[in-house]
């Protein structure tokens, strides 16, 4: 502790300073324990403040994780099911082939087999040089309204369930791109995928009523 006089530090145990002389009040000791408890308790408050933040972000990060590798539904493994696109009639999802008429969403959407691949071209792409399967869909409209396939309904994956990423933004005449269509109005348009080698890949198109899967064959 120190002298309230001088400011020099002295026993606890002193009834003056031995600097000054000064006499001490006995609630002296008091006061300054009360004060040091006072900045200990504000430190602990603030310790357990910041714990109790980082741990509810290690928290968030866990759950993301847990869902993201454990929970988030799954691409069936194409090959523990299909060979040379034959395929079990018990699975848990609609399988459908290329060149097949599939109604969906009151589209009548076809998947060409007739597919290309290509080189990305694009100096400002982070894919730029990289193989891209270049995959042509004819859309049909059947409804009354104005429609087209909605490019948040549709996605690919690998024979193993990842995602693959999709690069239609760099051509003009992407599905991505496409408008709306009048009733019984058609187009075709195309998916432009990574290219990751030869293998059966899944084009999975689904919304809240609805979802199927085609598989597709990738042979160079």
């Amino acid at each position: 502790m120190r002298c309230p006089k001088c400011n020099k530090v002295i026993k606890k145990t002193d009834s003056s300073c031995r600097f000054c002389n000064a006499t001490l009040q006995p609630n002296t000791i008091i006061k300054t324990q009360v004060v040091l408890k006072t900045v200990e308790n504000k430190a602990n408050k603030w310790l357990i403040l910041t714990v109790g933040i980082l741990s509810f972000f290690v928290l968030l990060e866990t759950t993301f994780i847990i869902w993201y590798f454990y929970i988030k539904e799954p691409i069936n493994n194409t090959k523990n099911i299909i060979e040379d696109y034959n395929y079990s009639a018990n699975l848990p999802f609609d399988v459908f082939f290329t060149n097949e008429d599939i109604f969906f969403d009151d589209l009548i959407i076809n998947v060409s087999n007739k597919y290309k691949i290509i080189t990305l071209d694009n100096q400002y792409s982070i894919h730029n040089g990289k193989k891209v399967i270049q995959i042509p869909v004819t859309i049909t409209n059947k409804s009354e309204d104005k429609h087209t396939l909605n490019l948040f309904y549709y996605n690919l994956y690998d024979n193993f369930g990842n995602n693959i990423d999709e690069v239609a933004g760099y051509f003009d005449n992407s599905l991505y791109y496409a408008e709306d269509l009048k009733k019984d109005e058609s187009y075709t348009k195309y998916i432009y995928a990574l290219y990751y080698g030869n293998d059966y890949y899944v084009i999975r198109i689904n919304n809240k009523n609805n979802t199927i899967n085609i598989l597709y064959k990738i042979k160079k």
